[in-house]
């Protein structure tokens, strides 16, 4: 269904019928560009430190006016030599306005369609002369006249604020757009290059090596005191310093000032006084005349002039350090002051660094294989690994080969690479003969069971458990076995509970008593026995 307060011809939408789009600072409108407008802005008569201003600095940015104002060079200022230095009082101040009022106004008002002249038809369902009806209404995008760009929706047409600007949006309602100093990026610095905008009866911008130069010295703030005391004067009338009066006495004019006019000259003449270039100067005793002789050449004055100067004492990285001790004598030893270095003595190096004999140095011990004496090596022939043994002077080495021989042990033993037995004795499949008897430290009691459990011959050969009832399931754990082992299980009351076996893996157990499984008693000892070949089991019985 056409609604035409959703359709308008572009070219038609004007500030009349949408609003002035047109914010603070700005002028224009929709058909028109939007332009920099500071005659709409609100006046101000006074600026703070934390107020900002827009410049253009290759792009458009803020500046607060502290860092506007310290950027100002008193000396681009224009009047400085004014003779008229007249500080306005609050009281006195002009306005400088012109008392009308030229920002625009447009009001609700003037945007209604009853307050515009002009005749208003409504056409509904049917034509003027009430002889043509439409049916179901009329399809608005249907007549032959009909041109889609001229019929677009308000909210897809945006106007977008740029740099500078705030405000903005789609076209369904009125917009406006504002000057946005304080939207801009900050600046803590202005070049001579960089723009201001300003209005001089239209937008313009200026340079502020321009803009700087307008500002004139009298208008500055808090310049106090009467105008004689802030003339610039020339070399040629240069006052006497302390003049507080507005009326310029004691002037004393450049000649009086010339060098060889002056009435004395520190006790000499005039020809002794002469300014000479670098390659006129002379050796210091040379005598009162014009015609010099012995002076240096200008490359020994470069060479040789305030290289002493030039130099920069003190204790930091890359300083030149100096003596900063007025008694420093020969063989005290250097330490550093703020400024250098000073002279310490023996006695005053062991104060300073707190040493004292006994305690923080030893003192001088006795040399022996006595009691509290220090050892000191007594063999010419000392080398890495070998082991230390007293001599009558200190310590000796001993080879591994001397070490036997001295404590009676065969020579004809190999090193053995595990010598600690708080592991496993590795025997490299060797024999051990001559062994009168092998005990172990006891059988590894496994407690009383009525549940599986595992029995790993791997921790101890001999092991013994109690049965105290259910159907336990016996299993020979294979994990950490190695090698051939004989390996004893003392089972207590085994016929309490209903024993089976197993072993883990793919290990067997093969009984020897028949081909079955020993039966246990409910009350006794007894013994069964594996043999374990490395990979199986072989059991065997022993009844109670």
């Amino acid at each position: 269904m056409y609604v035409s307060t959703d359709w308008i011809e572009d070219q038609a939408v004007t500030a009349a019928k949408l609003g002035d789009i047109a914010g603070v600072g700005l002028g224009g409108g929709v058909g028109s560009k939007v332009d920099l407008d500071l005659t709409s802005l609100t006046l101000d008569t006074s600026v703070s430190a934390s107020d900002v201003l827009a410049i253009h600095d290759g792009a458009h940015k803020k500046i607060t006016f502290a860092n506007f104002e310290g950027a100002i060079d008193h000396a681009n200022l224009t009047n400085l030599n004014s003779a008229n230095y007249t500080h306005l009082t609050a009281a006195n101040h002009t306005d400088l306005t012109d008392g009308s009022d030229s920002t625009l106004h447009y009001h609700a008002a003037d945007r209604l369609v009853s307050n515009h002249s002009g005749v208003k038809v409504d056409y509904n369902n049917a034509l003027s002369d009430g002889n043509f009806v439409f049916v179901n209404g009329a399809f608005h995008d249907g007549f032959s006249d009909f041109v889609a760009n001229e019929h677009i929706n308000h909210t897809g047409v945006t106007l977008t604020a740029g740099s500078g600007l705030s405000g903005g949006g789609d076209i369904s309602s009125n917009r406006s757009f504002a000057l946005d100093i304080n939207g801009l990026s900050a600046d803590t610095s202005i070049s001579a290059t960089d723009t201001i905008p300003f209005y001089d009866g239209s937008n313009k911008k200026i340079t502020f090596a321009n803009f700087e130069g307008d500002i004139s010295h009298d208008n500055l703030a808090n310049i106090t005191g009467t105008a004689g005391q802030y003339n610039h004067p020339t070399d040629a009338n240069m006052t006497v310093l302390g003049n507080t009066s507005g009326t310029n006495t004691g002037d004393q004019s450049a000649g009086d000032f010339l060098h060889n006019s002056l009435s004395t000259k520190q006790g000499g003449t005039t020809d002794e006084y002469y300014h000479l270039t670098s390659a006129q100067h002379t050796i210091a005793t040379q005598a009162a005349n014009t015609t010099l002789s012995g002076y240096l050449t200008a490359t020994d004055w470069d060479t040789f002039n305030d290289k002493q100067a030039a130099l920069t004492f003190g204790i930091a990285n890359t300083n030149s350090v100096v003596i900063d001790h007025a008694s420093v004598v020969d063989n005290d030893y250097a330490k550093f002051t703020t400024s250098g270095l000073e002279g310490r003595s023996y006695a005053e190096v062991r104060t300073d660094l707190g040493l004292v004999i006994g305690t923080n140095v030893l003192a001088q011990q006795s040399i022996g294989i006595a009691n509290d004496n220090l050892i000191e090596t007594d063999s010419a022939s000392i080398t890495n690994g070998e082991i230390a043994r007293f001599t009558a002077n200190g310590l000796e080495s001993r080879s591994n080969a001397e070490m036997k021989t001295q404590l009676g042990y065969m020579t004809d033993v190999s090193d053995d690479t595990s010598p600690t037995l708080a592991g496993t004795l590795v025997c490299a499949d060797n024999h051990i003969t001559g062994i009168g008897a092998i005990s172990g430290t006891g059988e590894l009691d496994l407690g009383s069971k009525s549940t599986s459990f595992s029995v790993d011959f791997s921790t101890d050969n001999n092991q013994e458990v109690i049965i105290t009832g259910g159907s336990p399931l016996i299993t020979l754990d294979t994990t950490y076995m190695s090698g051939v082992s004989k390996n004893t299980l003392k089972i207590t009351n085994g016929g309490a509970g209903a024993v089976t076996w197993a072993a883990e893996g793919a290990a067997t157990i093969t009984w020897l008593n028949g081909g079955v499984a020993p039966t246990l008693v409910a009350s006794g000892t007894e013994f069964v026995v594996f043999h374990f070949d490395g990979t199986n089991f072989w059991g065997s019985f022993i009844p109670a």
